[in-house]
């Protein structure tokens, strides 16, 4: 198992209380698939069942893995991006939301949020994938975004590694279309990485990220922040 997260159910349900750790993981051969998986905890980490697998574990190759939330509902919905098989270019990756509706289990459903092709940090002068992973945030408050899901990944498909976000009201079935966090110089080309999200007791939406605008030979970071406080349809200044 590998690039593992842990998430407790917080909400009034079913599960409430139920620890889950989800991650990649291979299947008995060596050579199959890294997929995404779920392990679950009724007593509190004291021992775990699972994994709570795809039908068609293996089929896709998960790429880079995400963390994971829990809805007022209890379903559980995660992120990673992924191939549509084994070996194929990085060129064909998207980025997906999968959902477990019974308690981690199986994963039941999968969605499509956008095109993926992998940001992250440089490694010298070639460009790199390190710091790919995206980052899932959930709105918990009682508020008029309740349970929206927010997730943020580096993206390089403009040719420097770029902030993209994107928001779902329905637990990760449908998305709407990503924009990129960007508000550097005209003409930047160095590249921002590394993102996390996180949602306040207020509902305000809140994005860091390891960001290059200041740093001309491409390498350090400063870390900048950036607000929504209308559902990520927009962000203020960094």
């Amino acid at each position: 198992m590998d690039r593992e997260y842990v998430t407790v159910d917080a909400s009034n349900g079913r599960w409430r209380g139920q620890v889950y750790v989800n991650g990649a993981s291979r299947g008995p051969s060596p050579h199959s698939t890294s997929d995404y998986i779920i392990y679950r905890s009724s007593d509190g980490g004291r021992s775990f069942a699972g994994p709570g697998r795809r039908a068609a574990f293996g089929s896709v190759q998960a790429a880079a893995m995400g963390n994971a939330v829990v809805s007022s509902s209890g379903t559980v919905v995660g992120v990673h991006a992924q191939l549509p098989a084994p070996d194929t270019a990085n060129r064909d990756a998207s980025i997906h939301a999968v959902w477990s509706t019974n308690g981690g289990a199986s994963i039941e459903g999968a969605s499509r949020i956008d095109g993926y092709l992998a940001g992250g940090e440089r490694k010298g002068a070639v460009a790199g994938i390190a710091n790919s992973e995206p980052s899932l945030a959930i709105d918990a408050t009682n508020g008029r975004f309740r349970d929206r899901l927010y997730v943020a990944w580096p993206d390089r498909r403009t040719g420097r590694s770029q902030i993209l976000v994107s928001w779902s009201s329905d637990e990760g079935r449908t998305w709407a279309p990503p924009r990129a966090i960007d508000d550097s110089p005209a003409g930047d080309r160095t590249d921002s990485f590394m993102p996390q999200v996180a949602v306040n007791r207020d509902g305000v939406v809140g994005l860091t990220w390891y960001d290059r605008r200041d740093r001309p030979d491409n390498l350090g970071w400063d870390v900048r922040f950036a607000a929504s406080v209308d559902g990520g349809l927009t962000f203020g200044e960094s």
